[in-house]
């Protein structure tokens, strides 16, 4: 009974002792693990403070003139639109819609054989009136001086003096006749009045036409003018010979001004400005939109911008990581001008002297890190 009280001793002691140690191998490893952690955090921390290395933009100040957008179109200073002055058939009309002609081409011949015929006519009768002359003439002189041998009466020298008058006439009602049709032979033809384009064919062979009938219109586009409806306070500041910028078609160019002057319509009253632009080149074409620059006055704005690379985008909003006098990047959001360039303009949010991080996401930049700059 002895021994076995012994022996449940023995195995408890030897029970406890174990379990004491198995308790102090825990405490060893809490302490280990504990130590590792605290050892990871620091060097987190540490490497959460090195410094990121970008490349920076310092943002400059542009100035610009205020200015009013004027839109209007173009027009041909000179433009033409022959007519027929006779009644005839239409030959030859060999010309297109958009043809560029030289000054004096031939464009259209109408059919001439009853003028032909007529002339040849109007010409017999000049040619006898011209004999005619030619006899009443020589019969005066004749008169003439058979009264200064008195063989003839007074009478009969003036009766020689009226019929060399009445034949001089009939000649030069003859010649007017003569000269009318070559006239209107010349109006057979139609040449191009000027250099230019042709906008517009109104008759095509085989057609019958009819005096003040157009036949086309040209237009020289070596010179255009622009007209835009202006206001009365603006057009105040505006005068003759002045220069406006004037955009056309993504191209930018200087127009003179000729003139402000009244709409002319009662419909749309108002006042309108009108430029020449030299277009010797052929550039524009007439008809088309333009868009008139007037500046302001003493009225100049101010503005930043920066390429499209240091944009920081999410969702709807646009920012930009700003470097701080302590080198800590912070996340600015902007107003943006829109803009489909590699350069937008700011129009809040950044002001000149602020220097911002290019290309951020590469750097993996974010709002209140430390970064230093590549090239200072």
């Amino acid at each position: 009974m002895n021994c076995t009280l012994m022996y449940q001793e023995n195995v408890s002691i030897i029970h406890k002792r174990s379990m004491v140690c198995f308790l102090g191998a825990l405490c060893c490893l809490a302490a280990l693990a504990g130590c590792s952690n605290d050892t990871a955090g620091a060097g987190e921390s540490a490497a959460m403070k090195a410094p990121i290395r970008v490349n920076i933009l310092t943002v400059q100040v542009e100035k610009s003139t205020r200015t009013i957008s004027l839109t209007g179109f173009t027009e041909p200073v000179r433009r033409a639109t022959p007519a027929a002055r006779i009644m005839a058939k239409v030959m030859d009309a060999g010309f297109q819609e958009g043809d560029r002609v030289e000054a004096g081409r031939l464009l259209i011949s109408l059919d001439t054989r009853d003028l032909l015929a007529n002339k040849r006519k109007a010409q017999a009768a000049f040619n006898a009136a011209s004999t005619a002359l030619d006899v009443a003439q020589l019969n005066y002189k004749r008169m003439t001086a058979l009264y200064g041998s008195q063989t003839v009466s007074r009478h009969q020298v003036e009766t020689a003096q009226v019929a060399d008058a009445q034949a001089n006439a009939a000649r030069e009602a003859a010649r007017a006749a003569v000269e009318e049709l070559d006239v209107n032979l010349s109006y057979s033809v139609v040449r191009a009045p000027f250099t230019g384009i042709v906008v517009r064919k109104m008759v095509e062979t085989g057609n019958m036409v009819a005096p003040g009938q157009g036949l086309f219109i040209i237009e020289d586009d070596s010179r255009l003018r622009v007209i835009a409806s202006v206001g009365s306070d603006l057009a105040e500041k505006l005068k003759a010979g002045q220069k406006l910028s004037v955009r056309m078609g993504g191209e930018t160019v200087q127009g003179v001004i000729e003139g402000i002057v009244p709409s002319g319509s009662t419909d749309s009253p108002g006042l309108r400005v009108q430029l020449i632009i030299e277009n010797s080149g052929h550039r524009f074409k007439a008809g088309t939109l333009a868009v008139v620059e007037v500046p302001l006055d003493a009225a100049t704005t101010t503005s930043v911008s920066i390429p499209k690379s240091a944009l920081v985008e999410k969702g709807s909003l646009s920012g930009v990581y700003v470097v701080t006098k302590d080198s800590t990047a912070r996340l600015h959001w902007l107003i943006l001008e829109e803009d489909s360039g590699n350069i937008v303009r700011v129009l809040s949010g950044l002001h000149g002297g602020d220097r911002v991080i290019l290309s951020p996401d590469k750097a993996r930049v974010a709002d209140g890190m430390p970064v230093k700059e590549i090239n200072p």
